[in-house]
C-alpha cells in the first residue's frame, strides 16, 4: 500500500514539472553554457564558418591621412620660399597703393616673382609663399632656401599736381639657407621715389606692383650666382692621404697642421680640414676633408712641392699616389740621379 502511494506521488510530481517547463517559453529557449572546466575542441573551431574577410578589412582599416599637395611638393623637391613683407609707414594707408588689402598686392607680386625665379633659377622645381602654409613643421630639404624681402612705403607730402602722389619706397632682402640660416646673399636698395597718378586705382596698384617686381628682377642673376656658388662649395669631399718617411708622431702632427693651413696660406676659397687617421711606422695616414671643387683643391695642394718642412727636410705632394713625401734635399737629388732614362 505504501509502495503504491509513493508511486502515485512520483507520477504526479513528474507531470507537474513537465507542465511547468512547457509553460515557460523563455526557459525553453535558453542554451546551456560551456562549463569552465570543459576543454576547447580546436577541431571544431577550425571547422567553424570563416569570418568574412571583407568585414575584418573594413573594420580594421586605418583612415589614411591626406597630405596637402603643396606639402608633398616640399617633401619631393628643392623649394625656394619667398617671405614678402610689405609695410606702410606713418601717414600711408593701403588705399594709397590702389588696393583695399595688402594681401592682394602681395599675391600679385608673388605670382609674378614665381615666373621670374623659375626662369632665372631653374634648379628649383617648387616655389612657395612662406606665409601661406606652416612649412616650419615639415622636414626640409638641405638645399631649400628662403628669400626674406622687406618693402616699406611712405607717402610724401602732397604733390604739386592735383591727383598725383609722391611715394617713397625702401627695400632690402636676405637670401638664406633654411636648414642652418646661412646667409647666401643680402642687399639694401637705395630709396626710390615715384610720382604716381591717383585717378585709376587699378592702374595705380599695377604700377606699384611693377616697381616691386623690378627690384627683384634687377638682382635675379646675382641671386642665381650666389646659389650656384653655394652648390659648388656645400658638398664636402673626404680623402685619405698616405705619408712617406715619417720618423715620429711629431712629424705627422706638424704635417697635419701644415696642410690644414694651406687654404689660408694661398688665399683659396677652399675650406680644408685635416686629422690624423692612422699612425704607424708602416702606414701613417691623414684624413683630409675639403669643401670646394676638386680642381680648386688640387690647385692648392699641388703648391706643396719641395716645401721646407723642418731641420733641412722638405715635403711634397704626389697627386697620382695621393701621398705626401717628407725627404731631405740630398737624398732627393741622389734618387733623381739614379733614375735610368
Amino acid at each position: 500500500m505504501y509502495y503504491h502511494k509513493n508511486k502515485i506521488c512520483l507520477i504526479i510530481f513528474f507531470f507537474i514539472n513537465i507542465s511547468s517547463y512547457a509553460q515557460s517559453p523563455s526557459t525553453a529557449e535558453l542554451k546551456p553554457s560551456m562549463p569552465i572546466s570543459q576543454e576547447v575542441n580546436f577541431g571544431e573551431i577550425q571547422n567553424a564558418p570563416a569570418t568574412n574577410e571583407n568585414e575584418v578589412t573594413e573594420s580594421s582599416k586605418v583612415e589614411e591621412v591626406s597630405i596637402d599637395p603643396r606639402i608633398q611638393k616640399v617633401l619631393d623637391h628643392e623649394t625656394f620660399y619667398i617671405d614678402l613683407d610689405l609695410n606702410l609707414l606713418q601717414g600711408t594707408v593701403v588705399e594709397d597703393l590702389g588696393v583695399k588689402e595688402l594681401q592682394t598686392l602681395e599675391n600679385s607680386i608673388f605670382e609674378a616673382w614665381k615666373k621670374l625665379i623659375t626662369k632665372e633659377i631653374p634648379q628649383f622645381k617648387n616655389l612657395e609663399n612662406f606665409n601661406d602654409l606652416d612649412f616650419k613643421s615639415v622636414e626640409q630639404n638641405p638645399k631649400n632656401v628662403l628669400l626674406l624681402f622687406k618693402v616699406s612705403f611712405k607717402k610724401l607730402p602732397k604733390a604739386s599736381i592735383v591727383g598725383k602722389m609722391n611715394l617713397q619706397i625702401s627695400a632690402s632682402y636676405v637670401l638664406q639657407k633654411l636648414s642652418n640660416k646661412k646667409i647666401l646673399s643680402t642687399f639694401d636698395y637705395p630709396q626710390i621715389e615715384r610720382n604716381l597718378d591717383l585717378s585709376n586705382s587699378k592702374e595705380l596698384s599695377s604700377n606699384v606692383a611693377s616697381l616691386i617686381y623690378n627690384l627683384l628682377n634687377a638682382k635675379s642673376q646675382e641671386l642665381a650666382a650666389s646659389l650656384k656658388n653655394e652648390d659648388q662649395y656645400s658638398s664636402q669631399t673626404i680623402m685619405e692621404v698616405s705619408v712617406k718617411n715619417v720618423k715620429s708622431l711629431v712629424d705627422l702632427t706638424r704635417l697635419n697642421g701644415f696642410v690644414g693651413n694651406l687654404a689660408k696660406l694661398h688665399q683659396a676659397k677652399c675650406k680644408i680640414d685635416t686629422k690624423i687617421k692612422n699612425f704607424s711606422v708602416n702606414s701613417p695616414q691623414l684624413l683630409i676633408s675639403y669643401t670646394c671643387l676638386d680642381t680648386e683643391f688640387f690647385e692648392v695642394i699641388k703648391q706643396v712641392k719641395d716645401t721646407p718642412f723642418d731641420n733641412g727636410r722638405l715635403v711634397q705632394f704626389l697627386p697620382d699616389q695621393k701621398t705626401f713625401e717628407i725627404f731631405t734635399q740630398a737624398l732627393h737629388n741622389d734618387s733623381k740621379e739614379n733614375v735610368t732614362p
